[in-house]
């Protein structure tokens, strides 16, 4: 299976130690909420620069 990177908008809080925990994804004007955040890892895609890159795996609606 192959996955499209879409950008898109992220509702998310940051603690004062620094933690970001995403809770809502904004896509076409429509919100999703995030029910649970199944992995955070470092990665940043072939050919695009990054800075500070991290990959978030969630799941809205049952769907990862």
């Amino acid at each position: 299976m192959t996955y499209q990177r879409v950008p898109l908008e992220v509702v998310a809080i940051f603690t004062k130690e620094g933690t970001f925990t995403p809770k809502k994804v904004i896509f076409n004007d429509e919100e999703f909420d995030i029910i649970r955040v199944k992995s955070v890892r470092k990665y940043c895609p072939p050919g695009v620069g990054c800075f500070a890159p991290t990959e978030y795996t969630v799941i809205i609606d049952s769907h990862e």
